[in-house]
């Protein structure tokens, strides 16, 4: 019986007795509770006849994905000297240059009835073969199908690389080992020595200016129009003061074109600091391409069964250095002011 009065049931026998206990309604079971401190809240804004509010809120942010920008974020890469070079396509893979190397015999003032003096031509060859630059990357297929900017990313950013290889090549390539020959490795171009500038007032602007004189008199008798430099190298001459303080190149509040003594200046970290070259672009030659940057899509050893996608850039091409003295380095000039 008492098992039966326990389950919510009566004594067998009252019938006036409570047949059963209530059920616990939700309010009764949990009912609306506030913390202590929600209470004195609510006590001190009846007490003040004053308004009491909640500040609770409800939010997702913390659960949102973050926005995915629509590229990659790229690294930086120099100027492309090529694009300040003249170029030639070639449909071989070498190219042969008939080199007029020197003159024997010279005309000269002649009598009546007298003998005329001969002049020989003397030529060689010069034999250039191209060069071929490239590389390649491998890109899941995950990748290509989930961020397919990726893949686009990644053929560009592979392209500009091989193009820093080639403004190396074209400066300074040994000419040895499958590199091609750059400038400042070519046999017969000129030299001039900075340190070698010395006497009163005497500055790397002088050592500029000589060094064009030294290019107009040479036996290209070239016209300087391009000079390549590191840019520590040019803001340090830009830099230069007189004894009052005023910049030698002008006013830095006007704006000017990029230029010594109306040479086109290009900056660049592929060449040392303190180091310059000095061309005429009409008269040096000219970089000979047997192929531009092509792109080819494939798949090596085990790619395919890997899911990956593999990119080939490549390029063939070599620096035709026909005139050595339309060339000028340039060595010792200032680093810092």
């Amino acid at each position: 019986m008492d098992a039966v009065i326990a389950a919510g049931g009566s004594q067998r026998g009252f019938a006036d007795a409570e047949v059963g206990k209530k059920a616990l309604t939700g309010a009764q079971l949990n009912p609306l509770r506030f913390s202590d401190a929600s209470a004195k809240t609510l006590y001190d804004a009846v007490s003040k006849r004053q308004t009491a509010s909640v500040k609770a809120f409800s939010t997702v942010d913390s659960l949102l994905p973050p926005e995915l920008a629509p590229g990659v974020l790229a690294k930086i890469h120099e100027h492309r000297l090529l694009d300040y070079l003249p170029t030639t396509a070639i449909s071989a893979p070498s190219y042969e240059i008939i080199v007029h190397s020197s003159t024997t015999g010279a005309p000269t003032p002649v009598a009546e009835g007298g003998t005329k003096p001969e002049v020989v031509l003397n030529t060689d060859k010069q034999i250039l073969t191209a060069v071929k630059l490239a590389a390649h990357v491998g890109i899941s297929y995950e990748s290509i199908s989930d961020y397919p900017t990726f893949y686009g990313y990644a053929q560009a950013e592979v392209m500009k690389e091989i193009m820093d290889v080639e403004n190396a090549q074209i400066l300074s390539g040994s000419g040895t080992s499958g590199n091609m020959t750059g400038f400042l490795n070519t046999s017969g171009i000129l030299t001039h020595d900075a340190s070698a500038d010395t006497g009163t007032n005497v500055t790397a602007l002088d050592s500029i200016e000589m060094s064009i004189a030294q290019l107009r008199v040479g036996s290209a008798l070239a016209e300087a129009d391009l000079i390549v430099m590191h840019p520590t190298t040019y803001s340090a001459i830009r830099r230069l003061k007189n004894t009052l303080g005023n910049f030698l190149i002008g006013d830095p509040t006007e704006q000017g074109a990029r230029e010594l003594f109306g040479v086109r200046i290009v900056p660049t970290t592929a060449i040392a600091a303190g180091s310059a070259l000095m061309l005429d672009t009409s008269k040096f030659g000219k970089v000979l391409v047997r192929e531009g940057i092509t792109v080819h899509v494939g798949h090596s050893g085990t790619d395919f069964v890997q899911n990956i996608a593999r990119l080939v850039l490549e390029e063939r091409l070599v620096l035709a250095v026909e005139r050595p003295a339309a060339v000028l380095a340039i060595s010792n000039l200032p680093t810092a002011a």
